[in-house]
Order: structure tokens, then C-alpha cells, then sequence
């Protein structure tokens, strides 16, 4: 099932659960030599996720709610955006800087990640948080 096309959250339920059956029964189809070779049948629990027509995005499994980031700095009222430069994807990349560094990183890195990865997501989107967390950690600074 392509992720990427997911609406619902028992399918994402149901995508998930039938990925990890193939990590464990050994028959991986995305996965060879310990790498994910097919980001879109990837196991959720390591992606970052979002759909466009609901505005809701998952990162590691869990959905991400705008309201931590907002107490932060409110950018965006209405939520969570992507795919150009506006304040819902600030909202949203400072949302997941909050998840995966300190509060003051987050505050220096959120907006160049809003460039160089938010800005640039297509409608619905699919990431492995391994590439984010590898950027993330090449750029804090506390």
C-alpha cells in the first residue's frame, strides 16, 4: 500500500500493522541489509507523514498537534500546512524541531528546515524521520 494514499487512520492502522508482519517474518520486501529501500511501504513508526486533504500529519506513529508548537510561537491558528513558505509550514516545522531537539534549537533551526524540507512536500508526503533526525543533529548547537 502506497502511504502516500492513506486517509484514514484505521487503513494507517492496518498498513502499519501489515508492515511490521513482513519486518518480522523475516520477508521484508522494502527492507535489505538494514535499509529501507521502499519509503513507501516503509513501517509509519519511522516516517513523517501528512495529508493534505486533512491537514494531519503523523510523525513516528503519533499524530502531531499543532497546539505545543503554538504555545511556542503561533504562527498559524488554523493548523499545520505544507508545500510552500507560508505560516502553516512554519507551524509545522517548528511543531516537529520541538520533537526532536530542545526548545532553543528548535527556535534557531525551525525555520531553514521549513525551507529545505516543508516548503518543498508535496500534497501528501511521506519521509523517513531518519533523515531528519540526521539534520537535526548536524546542525544543533545546545
Amino acid at each position: 500500500m502506497d502511504f502516500k494514499k492513506v486517509k484514514d487512520v484505521k487503513t494507517l492502522i492496518d498498513t502499519a500493522a501489515e508492515g511490521v508482519s513482513k519486518v518480522l517474518s523475516g520477508k521484508p520486501d522494502e527492507v535489505k541489509n538494514g535499509k529501507i529501500t521502499d519509503y513507501k511501504t516503509a513501517i509509519p513508526e519511522r516516517m513523517i507523514m501528512g495529508y493534505k486533504s486533512t491537514r494531519r500529519v503523523w510523525m513516528g506513529g503519533r499524530e502531531l498537534h499543532p497546539e505545543e508548537s503554538q504555545r511556542v510561537w503561533n504562527h498559524s491558528p488554523d493548523g499545520f500546512s505544507w508545500g510552500y513558505g507560508g505560516s502553516g509550514p512554519a507551524q509545522l516545522a517548528l511543531a516537529i524541531m520541538l520533537k526532536l531537539t530542545t526548545q532553543e534549537n528548535a527556535k534557531q533551526l525551525y525555520q531553514r528546515f521549513k525551507w529545505e524540507f516543508v516548503a518543498r512536500w508535496p500534497d501528501d508526503f511521506s519521509i523517513p524521520l531518519k533523515d531528519v533526525e540526521e539534520w537535526v543533529k548536524e546542525r544543533e548547537t545546545l
